[in-house]
């Protein structure tokens, strides 16, 4: 048994619109083993150790259904689904969904849903391990492989701080994407986002925070202001903290300059041997050590937030309280028993621990760790009441002073953070510090809200809504327009022309293509950008108030959707290209994985649906959104239909562009003064034309925006590179540029440019090495019914087969549809295209298929120098 990959897809899938763990387990001698095969033993020995599968349901539909299909016999890729189900549920992050699907003889994709990314991927590894070990006789220790999950989950899980402030955005519907394993969360899209690392903001000044981290320049900055704080000095030795508390008399605190979470702290001391070893603990946090005045009273922190006060807890060191029986570990031990409390941030309350600082505070008390308090005697700990060392907290917030609630605002003003932590001092948080006195202690950077959210008394106080409203002011989304188009042939032309049109109303258009990223026609990244990392990579420019996203079959299958949900969702067509690939074994499952993206449209937004494709017609049952059909036919009964129904469409009619709504019929354009349409000869052309139209309507575009947009987007190399590009040479031979790679396309492509009145049509096509032997033959014959003469080239990339393989085929389908045809072989691309411009007369087209636009471009470049001796005047600006 071998694990081939693990992938985690975190958007929407074909599997679940939830994220999913996808394991491709090669069973290899287990491939026709059931359980029942290998016994009861296995079956026993497997229960008693995740007992939890007991209740797992499976296909039965019942509790104990899955150990009946153990005892019926099933195969062990199923049993390793229910594994790494039930290993969630043992650490509290269960999950319902599991799917073990078949790939081919003996392995299977084994699919999970999951919510730690990291834990699952592991507990990947972990199930199968688990399961080899059982077949081995050996018994896995089951507590060491969850405490194991557990830690992985509490170091790379948000936090509940950052976790509260991601539930905050959702209830407010605006997109969360998790940018790393830590806590660096992107909230929104494109120029309406914003980041957060915790509760820092994108918005927090970076001086600010220095000030914040710098204890005595925040202390210096407040009394300049004329704000209490303690008196105090920076030390660079101990001998000058023994000299400061000789010449106060009073207790004193030490404590790193730039410190957080009460690390390096020691309050109260009074003796030099206290002081000295407080000293040399602070300075293994910072070389620079604080020293000052001990404010006595209760410890208060503020949550201020765009400068006004949301939360107030006064908190409690760590501390236990005895009963008479237990010593003070035992009685941390019991406390840790807590089900709040967790090793780091993960839960409302922290662990409480045993360490230098601990033993000094107890030593004060005359105490140490063996010592047996009497019953409802409190020992505290420690003497700052941080949570992430154990303390707890009370809301108060309501009880708090005018006077220091003006005080904390002030305070934050004055040092210059939008999100801030006061730590303050008094005797009562209801008495005023002018007339009872007090000092701000510390004003915290990216202060955590848990014991705002969880205090141990009190109310819970909703500072996460607070940051993501001061974040995202007037109920905005952080939402910008977004568009998805999918489909087997046009997605790109469509794309750029939703692009170009949306560029009338948005002056920062992002949209991704198979050829690469682009802002406003400006390439800012080059390749295949159609998968869910290039969606992202948009998704998250800050520049980009609009975004168009070109979706392939294959980021979608392997990667799912990288956002949310869009506006509009369009869908091309359906057609035959990589049938048989990656387990898609028909047009209809095709179209069933084209249709997630109509699911993730959101409800008030449109489906853009092809209605002259039988198979996206029945796609409409995916969608909860509104339909637009498009249609090159008038008499569409399906979009005939639509229309009497007041609904929305778009159609040809009289060679011109007609939109129905509400029963109403309005004109926009004659398809002939369109460029990309070649006159109107371009049928596909007009087809996604129709598509971007629908596109517009559903995002309230003005007629004039739209029909400014599609007169002015024309075949060249800047508004539609590589599709039916047209280059026209000084000795009057076309050249013309396309992607067609599947039958579809070529069929479209053979079909118009057989109206365009050239004398001859001259191809120079290659074929993608990944297609079935059937299917590139089939192009070899579409090609020989369209074209005079061909020259067939092979790409770079061979997808798998041999060199020379993918031409072969194409020249063979070629000869059976035509055997007295004129087609050969020139795999270099370069010396395919030449050899095309020789064949060719004036008034004659070149059609040239290619792999890669750049490339395809310099060929042109060179063969042109080689035949008219140009010199490198090249035919191709910038190529």
């Amino acid at each position: 048994m071998r694990i081939e990959s693990v992938s985690l897809i975190e958007g929407k899938n074909i599997d679940s619109h939830f994220p999913v763990v996808v394991m491709q387990l090669n069973l290899e001698e287990y491939a026709e083993v059931t359980t029942k095969d290998i016994g009861v033993s296995f079956i026993n020995r497997l229960v008693k150790l995740l007992p939890g599968l007991n209740e797992h349901k499976c296909s039965k539909g019942y509790v104990g259904g899955f150990v009946e299909r153990l005892q019926e016999g099933t195969l062990l890729g199923h049993v390793v689904e229910h594994i790494a189900l039930e290993l969630q549920e043992m650490l509290g992050v269960g999950t319902y969904y599991g799917k073990t699907r078949r790939v081919s003889q003996g392995i299977y994709n084994i699919i999970y849903e999951y919510k730690a990314a990291v834990a699952a991927e592991k507990i990947a590894y972990v199930s199968v391990d688990i399961v080899k070990r059982l077949l081995k006789n050996d018994e896995p220790n089951i507590n060491n492989i969850i405490n194991e999950l557990k830690d992985i989950i509490e170091k790379t899980e948000l936090g509940p701080s950052t976790k509260a402030i991601v539930t905050a955005a959702q209830k407010r519907n605006i997109p969360v994407t998790r940018l790393d394993n830590n806590s660096l969360i992107q909230l929104g899209y494109g120029a309406k986002s914003v980041k957060i690392q915790a509760t820092l903001t994108e918005k927090t000044s970076c001086i600010a925070v220095d000030i914040a981290c710098d204890k005595d320049l925040t202390k210096k900055r407040l009394r300049y202001a004329g704000l209490p704080v303690p008196y105090g000095a920076v030390c660079e030795n101990v001998e000058q903290a023994l000299d400061f508390h000789n010449n106060l008399l009073q207790p004193i605190v030490i404590k790193p300059v730039d410190g957080n979470q009460g690390k390096g702290v020691s309050l109260n001391l009074t003796t030099s041997q206290a002081i000295t070893e407080a000293f040399k603990l602070a300075k293994k946090y910072c070389n620079e050590v604080l020293v000052e005045k001990y404010i006595e009273g209760n410890h208060y922190r503020c949550a201020v937030v765009d400068g006004k006060l949301i939360a107030v807890s006064w908190r409690i060191p760590a501390h236990v309280i005895g009963d008479g029986l237990h010593s003070i570990t035992e009685l941390i031990d019991i406390e840790n028993l807590n089900p709040l409390r967790g090793n780091y941030h993960e839960k409302p309350l922290t662990k409480l621990k045993y360490d230098p600082i601990v033993k000094q505070v107890l030593k004060r008390q005359k105490l140490n760790i063996k010592s047996v308090p009497e019953k409802g005697k409190q020992v505290f700990l420690r003497e700052n009441a941080n949570l992430s060392t154990g303390g707890i907290a009370y809301d108060v917030t309501d009880m708090i002073h005018p006077d220091n609630k003006r005080l904390v605002e002030s305070a934050v003003k004055i040092i210059g953070l939008d999100v801030a932590g006061i730590d303050i001092v008094l005797d009562d948080i209801e008495n005023s510090y002018e007339e009872y006195g007090g000092a701000i202690i510390e004003i915290n950077a990216a202060p955590g809200l848990r014991m705002h959210h969880y205090p141990a008394k009190g109310e819970s106080r909703d500072v996460a809504s607070a940051i993501v409203d001061y974040l995202f002011p007037n109920k905005e989304t952080g939402r910008i327009p977004l568009v998805s188009v999918t489909g087997t042939n046009g997605k790109t032309t469509t794309v750029r022309l939703i692009a170009h049109m949306l560029a009338n109303k948005y002056d920062k258009v992002g949209y991704t293509t198979s050829d690469g990223i682009y802002i406003n026609e400006q390439r800012i990244l080059t390749g295949d950008t159609t998968g869910p990392i290039s969606t992202k990579n948009l998704l998250e420019r800050k520049e980009i108030n609009a975004a168009v996203l070109e979706l392939a079959r294959g980021g979608i299958l392997r990667g799912g959707l990288a956002y949310d949900y869009s506006d509009v969702a369009v869908v091309t067509n359906v057609g035959y290209d990589h049938i048989g690939q990656d387990g898609i074994l028909s047009r209809w499952e095709l179209a069933d994985l084209k249709a997630l993206t109509l699911e993730a449209v959101n409800q008030n937004g449109y489906a853009v649906i092809n209605a002259d494709d039988a198979f996206e017609t029945t796609m409409t049952k995916s969608s909860r959104c509104k339909i637009i059909y498009f249609s090159l036919k008038s008499n569409n009964s399906v979009v005939v239909e639509h229309i009497n129904c007041g609904e929305r469409a778009v159609i040809v009619k009289d060679n011109k562009i007609i939109y129905y709504s509400n029963r109403e019929e309005r004109t926009l354009v004659d398809v002939k003064s369109i460029p990309i349409t070649f006159n109107g000869k371009a049928k596909h052309n007009i087809a996604n034309i129709l598509a971007a139209v629908a596109v517009g309507i559903s995002l309230n575009l003005t007629d004039t925006e739209m029909i400014k947009a599609i007169r002015s987007f024309k075949p060249n190399i800047i508004n539609n590179p590589g599709r039916q590009t047209i280059i026209e040479m000084p000795d009057g031979k076309t050249i013309m540029i396309d992607y067609a790679h599947n039958q579809l396309g070529l069929e479209s492509l053979a079909s118009f440019a057989k109206n365009l009145n050239y004398n001859k049509i001259i191809g120079v096509i290659c074929g993608p090495g990944d297609r079935t032997a059937e299917q590139l033959i089939e192009m070899g014959r579409i090609v020989a019914k369209g074209f005079d003469k061909v020259v067939f080239k092979e790409d770079k990339d061979n997808r798998g087969r041999k060199q020379g393989d993918t031409a072969a085929l194409l020249l063979e389908g070629y000869y059976l549809e035509k055997p007295n045809g004129f087609a050969n072989i020139i795999e270099e691309e370069t010396k395919a295209i030449e050899h095309a411009i020789n064949l060719a007369s004036k008034n004659d087209l070149i059609i040239i298929n290619y792999e890669k636009l750049a490339d395809c471009l310099k060929s042109i470049n060179i063969a042109y120098n080689r035949i008219y001796d140009k010199k490198q005047k090249n035919l191709i600006a910038g190529a």
